[in-house]
């Protein structure tokens, strides 16, 4: 298989605009659309729609005749995507990536000139009045200018690159305007061209596994090429997509899947076999844009607490009290939490706003309530840290998927998120990652009173509104309630070995119509939304006399697994193995099968530790070295019957 990265160039020539819905400067109706630089460009869906626009019109004018240059309906479909349906919920994807366009070679005329218009009254044929327009045009009638970008795909060989290459100057070359304004000029395309393509092969190397790879672990610097979108709930009207700022752990390996999918499809992928084999049990953690090169940030704990301007951890607290007679401020009171944020390593990201819609082929203007906005996050020059572990593939196969994954890694990511954002993978040096210094851990053997604090780094599933018969988490349900629930969950997750004393917790819900169909439908009788606790959430327990938890290792390696209670509600223990037989976690099972259970997990629940959930940390140096010494003044704890 080869990675294929297309540039190509589209010369235009004036008067011409590519309309931007964000304000420009006063006055103008009609801005030129920009990318975070402040460069003018062609949007890439804006170029991808006008392929497709192309593609159908060829497709028209020949008919049924087939033409190597030429994709028929099924094929543009397969190149460009389509439009899910309402009773179709499975992924759409696509094969064609499209960055913007950026102007290269910009015309003589100064940028920023303003071009105007009227509208005339029908009736009296006389200006209408409130109808002037005032439209940025960058490029003045008759001067040419270049934008380049470039089109990334994979291809079985150089020969379907080529075909693949052409199909698309057939169609780009059919175009003949591009940008707004075109039914009165603007934007005629004079020339299409491309330069040689870039071209990568994908396979495995022959190389040995490096010696001295701790725990199987791969450490991974993901570089997006443009903004993306990963969108998380929705918090207002559902035609605006707001971005999570990391890229979750499935997300990755989701997108990884893809084109692993595509080259073992295609008939080419016999290399990957073990590792297509075994990907299910690879497990990759959200990756995190730090503000310092390699330093991976960690979640504000959500113990912390602000007093008279400082900063204090109140997790080692024995209960409620006041700070020099003055009430602490939790991180759900504060106004900004930059100054935290930027302590824990968390990098400050850029954004930007991109209005797209689907444009009428007949009449060449928007359609009727296909308006849609997303927040991209700007990359810039920030790397998004994450890692790989593989201590849950099997020893035989062990190296060999190591070295296939670190092949498809060197792929990239080629369609993540909303955006279908293309990103590049290095594999960094065993120890590159580091955390910041206030993420620095304490050894279990230097902690007094053998408390240990556990830390979610992301989100994790522990908590079903059934936790068992005698205990309902619904609306009437109080601090008693949740703290037995996460104390029953703690128990069972450790073996009884840790004692949950308190916490400071957030959840939230996550699910809707979607979720419901991929993940609970058949499993479910009833919808009802998985409840998450949130990253940042904070869990202080007692050791069992006697005991040293080893389970704490298992957690930092592996995550948090999924407590008989979410797997019970949710409808999870219902799986096949291989053999087809059905088996259920509450009834005795072999070892096969209960490595095939977890293993499996995915196909019913995307919240589960290979995925990035669950990750937490252990014993934080903050907990202990901002915990407030003076100026205490114990207060009743109104949680307390």
């Amino acid at each position: 298989m080869i990675k294929v990265r297309l540039p190509i160039s589209i010369v235009v020539k004036g008067p011409f605009i590519s309309q931007s819905t964000e304000p420009g400067s006063y006055g103008l109706d009609a801005v030129q659309a920009r990318d975070a630089d402040g460069r003018p460009i062609i949007p890439g869906t804006h170029v991808t729609g006008k392929l497709r626009q192309a593609w159908q019109e060829l497709n028209d004018a020949i008919g049924n005749t087939e033409n190597p240059n030429l994709p028929n309906a099924r094929e543009i479909n397969e190149l460009l995507g389509q439009e899910s349906s309402d009773d179709d919920w499975a992924p759409k994807s696509k094969e064609l990536y499209f960055s913007d366009f950026v102007l290269a070679r910009p015309g003589s005329s100064a940028f920023k000139k303003v071009r105007y218009r009227i509208a005339v009254d029908k009736d009296r044929g006389a200006v209408k009045e409130q109808a002037l327009a005032m439209i940025e045009c960058i490029i003045d009638s008759g001067e040419l200018a270049e934008f380049r970008g470039e089109v990334t795909f994979l291809a079985n060989s150089k020969d379907e690159a080529e075909k693949i290459k052409q199909r698309i100057l057939t169609g780009l070359r059919w175009v003949d305007q591009t940008g707004a304004f075109g039914s009165i000029g603007f934007g005629k395309v004079e020339e299409v061209s491309c330069r040689e393509p870039e071209m990568t092969e994908i396979r495995p190397g022959d190389e040995p596994l490096e010696e001295g790879i701790e725990d199987e672990v791969l450490e991974l610097a993901i570089k997006p090429l443009s903004p993306f979108c990963i969108a998380k709930k929705h918090m207002t009207d559902n035609n605006l997509f707001e971005s999570l700022e990391y890229i979750p752990g499935n997300v990755i390996l989701g997108t990884l899947k893809r084109t692993l999918d595509k080259i073992r499809r295609n008939g080419t992928g016999d290399e990957f076999e073990e590792l297509d084999e075994h990907f299910s049990k690879i497990r990759v953690l959200h990756a995190f844009a730090g503000s310092h090169c390699h330093k991976r940030p960690v979640a504000p704990p959500l113990s912390l607490i602000k007093a008279d301007g400082e900063l204090y951890d109140a997790a080692l607290l024995d209960g409620p009290c006041l700070i020099n007679g003055k009430a602490p401020e939790f991180s759900i009171d504060w106004n900004d939490d930059s100054d935290v944020r930027e302590k824990f390593g968390w990098a400050s990201l850029r954004r930007e706003l991109r209005v797209r819609t689907a444009i009428d082929p007949v009449i060449l203007r928007s359609e009727k309530e296909k308006l849609f906005s997303y927040e991209m996050i700007v990359p810039d020059c920030h790397l998004w840290l994450t890692r790989a572990y593989f201590g849950s593939v099997p020893d035989g196969d062990r190296q060999k998927v190591i070295r296939q994954f670190k092949a498809l890694a060197r792929a990239g990511l080629i369609g993540f998120g909303k955006a279908k954002t293309l990103a590049d993978i290095t594999i960094l040096p065993e120890g590159t990652i580091t955390e910041p210094g206030e993420a620095q851990s304490i050894p279990l053997c230097y902690c007094t009173n053998r408390e240990v604090v556990i830390t979610l780094q992301s989100p994790a599933l522990l908590l079903s509104p059934e936790i068992d018969d005698d205990l309902i988490l619904d609306e009437n349900a109080g601090h008693k309630e949740l703290f037995e629930a996460y104390r029953r969950v703690w128990d069972e997750l450790s073996g009884g070995e840790l004692k949950l004393k308190r916490f400071f917790a957030r959840q939230y819900l996550s699910g809707g119509n979607y979720q419901f169909i991929r993940f609970m439908k058949g499993n479910m009788p009833f919808y009802y939304p998985w409840i998450l606790t949130e990253a940042g959430s904070v869990f202080v327990f007692n050791i069992k006399e006697g005991c040293q938890p080893e389970v704490l290792d298992e957690w930092l390696k592996g995550g948090l697994p999924l407590p008989k209670n979410v797997i019970k509600f949710y409808g999870i223990s219902a799986l096949e193995d291989r053999q087809g037989e059905t088996h259920n976690q509450t009834t005795e099972s072999t070892e096969c099968t209960e490595k095939t259970f977890v293993t499996e997990q995915w196909k019913h629940c995307p919240f589960i530790p290979q995925n990035g959930f669950g990750e937490v940390a252990v014993n934080l140096e903050i907990h202990w070295d901002a915990m407030p010494q003076h100026g205490l003044e114990k207060i009743s704890d109104p949680c307390e019957d």
